[in-house]
């Protein structure tokens, strides 16, 4: 492929590498800053028609029902579940699961990944790699 040609396909994967990257790290930052203050409880599975809830109390005590993002069948209504919370705001909260985790690992690093791969054509482009 002509350098003209690689140029510009090389600076688009490089530019969403960083892209990715970046969305990846910022998320995986929002994440670390939420767990490292966040308060962990117990919540009960529960029905409310056909949404699932998770009720939980904080440990102030103030009760805090927190709706399913998702319809999901994988928790039992009366199922007891691990939730964290903001201690300042307890609407604030997720589930203890380690997929939070997962999603901005895998962005941040395929956008690593995607970047340097963009990075090293773009260095072929413009020669400097034979």
């Amino acid at each position: 492929m002509e350098a003209r040609t690689l140029l510009p396909l090389a600076m688009v994967v490089t530019i969403a590498g960083i892209l990715l990257l970046s969305f990846g790290s910022a998320v995986l930052l929002r994440a670390w800053t939420f767990y490292r203050r966040a308060q962990r409880t117990t919540a009960i599975v529960q029905r409310q028609g056909e949404q699932i809830v998770f009720r939980f109390r904080t440990h102030a005590g103030e009760e805090i029902t927190l709706p399913a993002m998702l319809r999901t069948v994988q928790f039992a209504e009366g199922e007891e579940v691990s939730v964290l919370y903001a201690p300042d705001n307890p609407q604030d909260a997720r589930l203890d699961r380690p997929f939070n985790w997962t999603v901005p690992t895998v962005a941040a690093a395929l956008g690593l990944l995607i970047g340097l791969a963009g990075f090293v054509l773009v260095l072929l482009a413009l020669g400097f790699i034979a």
